[in-house]
């Protein structure tokens, strides 16, 4: 019978024997990947819900407005943007014609009176003499009473006129000190060593008023990020909480931490009348970006201690791409 056991032979084998191994084995792979990518889903949509993202701009900690003191003329610019400087440096040279005619008057005022003080401080030498000999020759009764206290009336007014000129030449003096500190004030000097901004050349020759803003001096080494957290979102954010800082314009991620929480204010919305309520945030930065510069804008985002996100998985590291 051997042409009936080829054909038992060629017969197919029963498929309900199943899938081999390794079919099996590829038939798991999108399940596998479909539960990584769903825990991944869910891994970013709790980092999501608890993270804090505000948008803020550059502070230095050591960082002033530099203006003018005092109303003037630009005449000396010493120094250029984003220069740096050191304390005591000239930095702007002003001047006021008003202010040196007024000041060379009051001078001139101060010399006349001094002169005159001079003259009437003689007089009261003379009385004061002619008072102690008028009372030895009233004692010897050569002159009368009268003729005693003629003399000492013009020995109390000679006093009198130099305590009232002393008096005048004492506050023509503090005006001359304090239009001294004004002329000393047009020349703006460097307060700390720093770094200062402004564009002011093209103001040379051109009238400031009190007051007006003539830069930025600050000290590169130290920087906060200042943002404004909404009112609704103050009991999520603690002092301490740890952040990760990126800047536009700048590569890198900089670690820095919640310093600071105050001065609750109203920002305007669109409308003059949509308002909403947010609290200032300070984040202080472990360190700075060399180039950073007051006013830069960046990015921070947070995760608050006491969060889901950190109980469960600890401190995330923000990746660049998602910062920026």
């Amino acid at each position: 019978m051997p042409e009936l056991d080829n054909k038992e032979a060629e017969l197919p084998k029963d498929k309900s024997e199943g899938p081999s191994p390794k079919a099996q084995r590829k038939r798991r792979w999108p399940y596998i990947l479909f539960v990584i990518a769903l825990s991944l889903a869910l891994f970013h949509l709790v980092v999501s819900m608890t993270q804090i993202k505000l948008e803020g701009k550059a502070v230095a900690v050591k960082q002033i407005e530099i203006q003018t003191v005092s109303d003037g003329i630009l005449k000396e610019i010493h120094v250029e943007n984003a220069q740096k400087v050191k304390k005591g440096d000239l930095l702007f040279q002003f001047q006021n014609e008003e202010l040196d005619l007024h000041l060379l008057r009051t001078e001139e005022h101060v010399k006349e009176l001094t002169q005159k003080r001079i003259h009437i401080q003689q007089i009261l030498d003379h009385t004061t003499k002619m008072v102690e000999r008028a009372k030895i020759l009233f004692e010897n009764g050569v002159i009368s009473k009268a003729q005693l206290e003629e003399t000492t009336l013009e020995n109390s007014k000679s006093e009198a006129a130099l305590k009232e000129l002393d008096w005048e030449i004492k506050n023509v003096q503090l005006g001359l000190e304090s239009l001294k500190v004004r002329k000393e004030s047009l020349s703006i000097r460097a307060s700390f060593d720093g770094v200062f901004l402004g564009d002011i050349e093209p103001k040379q020759n051109t009238y400031f008023k009190k007051g007006e803003s003539l830069g930025i001096l600050f000290d590169p080494a130290k920087f906060y990020l200042e943002a404004f957290l909404p009112e609704t979102k103050v009991l999520d954010l603690k002092a301490g909480d740890s952040a990760r800082v990126a800047f536009k314009g700048l590569r890198g991620i900089y670690d820095g931490r919640v310093v600071q929480m105050d001065e609750r204010v109203t920002e305007e919305i669109e409308k003059v009348f949509k308002t909403k309520h947010v609290l200032r945030v300070l984040f202080l930065l472990d360190q700075a970006p060399e180039d950073l510069k007051p006013g830069m804008r960046g990015t921070a985002k947070i995760v608050p201690k006491a969060s889901s996100y950190n109980r469960l998985v600890g401190k995330e590291r923000i990746s660049e791409k998602n910062l920026h």
